[in-house]
C-alpha cells in the first residue's frame, strides 16, 4: 500500500492490547524490558508532538526501515500473543525441572506485543494525524506518514534493545536521534493540571535508594483495601476529565523514573509498579477525586519516599 494512503484497521475484539486509558498496563510491560525507558521517552516526546513537529521528523525518513520494509515487523515481532507463548514455555522449563528459569520468564512476560505498540502509535498517540474518508477508513498525509515510520523504527530498536545487532539498532534509531537534534526545543508532553506535584513525583522516584520499599508497600496496600477498584475510580476520573494524554504521559514518565532509580524486574512484577502507577494516576487527577480513594493510591508511594529522604 502506498505511503500517505495507509487505511486505519481497528484492534481485533478480544485481543490484549495497548491504549492510552490503559496506559499503566503498557508502564508493565515497558518498565520490566530492557530498553523499557526508551520507548516510554519515545512515546512521550510522540504524545507531545504537534503540526509543526511533523516535517522535521519526516525530513528524517530517508533511512527508515519501517518506511520502506514493512514486512520486517513480521520477524521483530514476538508472535500473535506473548502471554500465551511465555506460558508455553514457562511449562516447558517447569517439565524440566528448571522452576526458577519459569519464574523470570513470566516476571518479563508481556502482556501484548511490538505490532500492540506499534498501533498504538499510529491509531492513538498520532490519531489527530489521521483524516477519515467517507466510507469511514482514515488516511495519513505524506509527512505524517514518514513521521511515524521514524518513531516506529526507534520503537522497534527499543523494544529489541536486547536482541538487535548493534549495526541494526544503530540504522534503526538515527532517524529519530537526527530529528531530535533538529527540534529545538524537544516537545514536552503535558501532564495536565497537576504536572508540579507529578514532576515532584518522578523526582524523588528517580532518586529513590532502596526502590524494593515499593514491593512492601504493595503488600501493605493491599491487605488493607482493593488497588484495583481504587485504580478503576481513578481512571475513570481521568477519563471523564478529558486528562487521557496527559494520564499517559505521567505513566511513561513513571516508567523512565523507576528505571531510573534501578528497579528490579522481579520487584516491578511484583507490586512495586503498581503502588508507582496508581499513585500517579491518582495526583493526575487529584483535584476530582474523592479524599479516600487519593489516599489509598498515593499514601503508600509518599510514605516510601518519606522515608527514603
Amino acid at each position: 500500500m502506498p505511503r500517505g494512503k495507509q487505511r486505519h484497521r481497528p484492534a481485533r475484539t478480544g485481543d490484549v492490547t495497548y491504549t492510552l486509558i490503559g496506559a499503566s498496563a503498557l508502564g508493565f510491560d515497558l518498565v520490566r524490558r530492557p530498553g523499557g525507558a526508551e520507548l516510554a521517552r519515545v512515546l512521550g516526546t510522540a504524545l507531545a508532538l504537534r503540526p509543526a513537529h511533523l516535517s522535521v521528523l519526516a525530513a528524517t525518513s530517508g533511512g527508515s526501515v519501517l518506511g520502506r520494509r514493512r514486512s520486517d515487523l513480521d520477524v521483530l515481532s514476538d508472535g500473535p500473543d506473548p502471554v500465551v507463548t511465555a506460558l508455553g514455555r514457562s511449562a516447558r522449563l517447569v517439565e524440566q525441572g528448571d522452576v526458577a528459569a519459569a519464574l523470570r520468564l513470566l516476571e518479563s512476560a508481556p502482556l501484548a506485543g511490538l505490532p500492540d505498540l506499534l498501533r498504538l502509535l499510529r491509531e492513538e498517540v498520532l490519531d489527530w494525524t489521521w483524516k477519515r474518508s467517507l466510507s469511514g477508513l482514515r488516511e495519513q498525509s505524506e509527512p505524517a506518514s514518514r513521521a511515524t515510520a521514524v518513531l516506529g523504527d526507534a520503537l522497534v530498536a527499543g523494544w529489541h534493545t536486547a536482541g538487535l545487532s548493534a549495526a541494526l539498532g544503530d540504522q534503526l534509531r538515527r532517524p529519530y536521534a537526527t530529528a531530535l537534534t533538529l527540534l529545538d526545543p524537544v516537545p514536552v508532553a503535558d501532564l495536565g493540571p497537576q504536572h508540579v506535584t507529578l514532576a515532584g513525583l518522578f523526582d524523588a522516584l528517580r532518586r529513590l535508594e532502596e526502590p524494593a520499599e515499593l514491593v512492601r508497600a504493595s503488600d501493605r496496600s493491599r491487605a488493607r483495601s482493593s488497588w484495583a477498584a481504587s485504580m478503576h475510580s481513578a481512571t475513570w476520573a481521568v477519563s471523564l476529565s478529558g486528562r487521557v494524554r496527559p494520564a499517559a504521559a505521567a505513566q511513561l514518565a513513571s516508567v523512565h523514573a523507576l528505571s531510573a532509580a534501578g528497579l528490579t524486574v522481579r520487584d516491578a512484577a511484583a507490586g512495586a509498579w503498581n503502588v508507582v502507577s496508581g499513585a500517579t494516576q491518582a495526583l493526575v487527577v487529584e483535584d476530582l477525586l474523592d479524599e479516600d480513594t487519593r489516599r489509598r493510591l498515593v499514601a503508600p508511594v509518599t510514605d516510601v519516599l518519606e522515608r527514603d529522604v
